[in-house]
C-alpha cells in the first residue's frame, strides 16, 4: 500500500522546487521543501490529503514572499505589483493614466528609497503642460490641442500619492514624498461648465436632420441628468413608465457599479417619459434587455455619444453641429444642462442644491456646487428687476428735495422687487430706505 502511494507521489513531484509529500509507515504524512539549499521537513499530518493541502498552501506563501517588493524596488516595479492587487471600480482608467503620465516620468525607474520630493514636485507642475487625449477617427486615441483639465491633473496626482502611501503602509519606505504637495490651480478661461440654452435644447430636439433615435437619447439625457455610462447601462426592467410615479433605477455605469458605488432611483420628467415611450414603441415594446445596445446586443463602449460630436473634421458633422450649435459642448454637457436649468427654475420651480445632488447621484454637496452656475441671461434678468437710482452717487450739487425724491423712488422700486406683485415693502425696508 505504501509503495503504491509513494510511486504515485513520485510521479507528482515532476516540477522541481514544488516540494515532496511522503506517507509514513504509521499512516501519517509529511512534506519537504528545499529552503536555501537545505531540505526542510514539515510537521506530520493525520492524512496524505492533509499534508498535500498544507504543501500547496506553504508553496503559495513562499512564492508570494519571493515576489514581494523591497525598498530597492523601482517605482515602475512597485506600480506593477500595486496594480495587480487593486480591485477598485476605475482600474482601467487608473492603469491608463499611470502608463501615460506616471510611467513617462523621469523618476519611474528610481528605487523607492531614492525618490525625492523635488522630482515629484517638478512632475506635478509639468502636468499642466500636457495635452488631453482625444478620440481619433477610425478608432484609437491621440493627443489633442486641449491641455489636461485641472480635475484630471488632480486624479493623476492622487493616483501616485495613493501608490506611495501604500508603499509606506507595507514598510517599503518611511515617508510619502508626495505628502503636502498639491496640483497648482490655473486661472479659469471661459465657462467652467457649459450647458444648452433653452433655444439650443429646442434646436437639438426638433432638428429633422438628426436621426430620431439620437434625438430621443438627447432628450432623455437632458431631462434625467444621467451620465453617459448610466444611459448605456440602462435596462428596460429598471424603468417604470406605467407606475403611479414613473421612475428609473440606476444600477450601473456601463457594466460596473454607479460612479459613487450607490444605486439610486430618479423620477421621470414628462419629456423623458414620453421619449422612453416612443423608443420602446420603435423597439417593439420590449420588457427586458439593454435600452440602447451596440451590435450583437452588446453595451455601447466608453466614448460613444450617439453621434453628438463631429467625427472627422470637414467631412462628417456631428448632431450638435447639425442643430446649429457651434460652441464646444461635449455629450456630458447634457447632464450639466439638466442641473443648470433645475437650479435656475427654467422648467418650473427652482430646485435646491440638495435636491439636485440626490437626482444626479453626487456623493457630496461640494460636487453639486460645481454645477450650480447661472447663465448670464438669468443674472441679467434678475438685475433688470432692480432699477434703483442710487442716492449715494451725487453728480454735482443736488438739492435736498431732489435727493429726497430719489430716495422715495428707490423705495418704490424696491417694494415691487421684494414683494413681487403684492407691491408692499416690509417695515424693516421702509425704516432703512425712507427718509425720516
Amino acid at each position: 500500500m505504501v509503495n503504491t502511494r509513494n510511486k504515485r507521489l513520485e510521479n507528482e513531484r515532476r516540477k522541481r522546487g514544488h516540494g515532496t509529500v511522503e506517507e509514513l509507515p504509521s499512516g501519517k504524512a509529511r512534506f519537504s521543501f528545499y529552503v536555501e539549499g537545505k531540505k526542510t521537513w514539515s510537521p506530520t499530518y493525520e492524512s496524505l490529503q492533509k499534508a498535500e493541502l498544507m504543501r500547496k498552501t506553504s508553496l503559495a506563501v513562499i512564492k508570494e514572499q519571493e515576489n514581494l517588493p523591497d525598498a530597492w524596488t523601482t517605482l515602475r516595479q512597485w506600480g506593477e505589483y500595486w496594480f495587480s492587487q487593486r480591485t477598485n471600480r476605475d482600474i482601467k482608467t487608473d492603469l491608463s493614466r499611470w502608463k501615460i503620465h506616471v510611467e513617462t516620468a523621469s523618476f519611474i525607474d528610481t528605487p523607492l528609497v531614492e525618490l525625492s520630493r523635488e522630482e515629484i514636485k517638478r512632475w506635478v507642475n509639468g502636468l499642466r503642460k500636457k495635452f488631453a487625449l482625444v478620440a481619433k477617427p477610425g478608432g484609437g486615441h491621440g493627443h489633442g490641442q486641449k491641455p489636461l483639465g485641472y480635475q484630471t491633473q488632480v486624479s493623476i496626482f492622487n493616483l501616485l500619492h495613493k501608490c506611495l502611501a501604500d508603499a509606506v503602509e507595507t514598510w517599503l519606505i518611511e515617508t510619502n514624498f508626495s505628502d503636502k504637495l498639491k496640483v497648482p490651480k490655473q486661472p479659469e478661461v471661459g465657462e467652467k461648465w457649459s450647458y444648452l440654452r433653452p433655444h439650443e435644447i429646442d434646436a437639438v430636439l426638433t432638428c429633422e436632420t438628426i436621426p430620431e433615435e439620437s434625438r430621443l437619447i438627447y432628450c432623455i439625457a437632458i431631462f434625467t441628468g444621467l451620465r453617459e455610462g448610466e444611459l448605456w447601462g440602462l435596462r428596460w426592467e429598471e424603468i417604470e413608465l406605467d407606475a403611479n410615479q414613473p421612475q428609473v433605477t440606476v444600477l450601473r455605469n456601463y457594466l460596473g457599479p454607479p460612479k459613487n458605488g450607490l444605486p439610486r432611483t430618479i423620477p421621470l420628467f414628462e419629456p423623458a417619459k414620453e421619449a422612453l415611450r416612443r423608443w420602446r414603441e420603435l423597439c417593439g415594446s420590449p420588457i427586458d434587455g439593454w435600452v440602447w445596445s451596440a451590435k450583437k446586443n452588446e453595451i455601447h463602449a466608453k466614448g460613444y455619444d450617439a453621434g453628438w460630436a463631429d467625427r472627422k473634421k470637414g467631412s462628417l458633422r456631428g448632431h450638435k453641429n447639425l442643430a446649429g450649435i457651434r460652441r464646444p459642448l461635449t455629450f456630458h454637457a447634457l447632464r450639466h444642462t439638466c442641473a443648470s436649468h433645475l437650479l435656475m427654475g427654467t422648467w418650473g420651480k427652482c430646485w435646491s442644491l440638495e435636491e439636485i445632488k440626490a437626482l444626479l447621484g453626487h456623493r457630496s454637496i461640494q460636487v453639486t456646487q460645481r454645477y450650480a452656475h447661472l447663465s448670464p441671461d438669468h443674472l441679467h434678468k434678475k438685475a433688470a428687476q432692480i432699477s434703483i437710482i442710487s442716492p449715494w452717487i451725487v453728480h454735482g450739487r443736488q438739492s435736498e428735495e431732489k435727493r429726497s425724491k430719489q430716495m422715495e423712488g428707490a423705495c418704490t422700486t424696491l417694494e415691487f422687487w421684494v414683494e413681487g406683485r403684492n407691491g408692499h415693502c416690509s417695515s424693516g425696508v421702509e425704516q432703512r430706505f425712507r427718509k425720516p
